[in-house]
């Protein structure tokens, strides 16, 4: 009864992963075109945007109770922050709350 059991289980298991697959989307469908451009017209021309100003950024790391050297997420998580910083020369620093 029990080897009926957990094969019984396991199928369900493995319908439930198959259900849980994913189909692939389909193909698009290219829209016929209705005109082409005359030969005579001038290419239309791209509104060009004035240069965006520099932003400065800055990145701050939150520390729950711990600390930045607790060899564990928060630690993990602040080497990340100080080498993402370095390499795009951006201004960092952490804050740890009061308990």
């Amino acid at each position: 009864m029990k080897k009926i059991l957990a094969l019984i289980l396991a199928l369900v298991m493995v319908f439930a992963l198959v259900a849980c697959g994913t189909t692939p989307a389909p193909a698009p469908t290219e829209e016929p075109k209705t005109e082409e451009p005359a030969a005579t017209e001038a290419p239309a021309t791209e509104a060009t945007e004035p240069p965006a100003e520099e932003v400065e950024t800055k990145v701050a790391m939150i520390t729950d109770y711990g600390d930045i050297t607790d060899q564990s997420f928060n630690q993990t998580t602040w080497e990340a922050v100080v080498s993402f910083a370095t390499a795009n020369n951006v201004e960092y620093k952490y804050y740890k709350p009061d308990t």
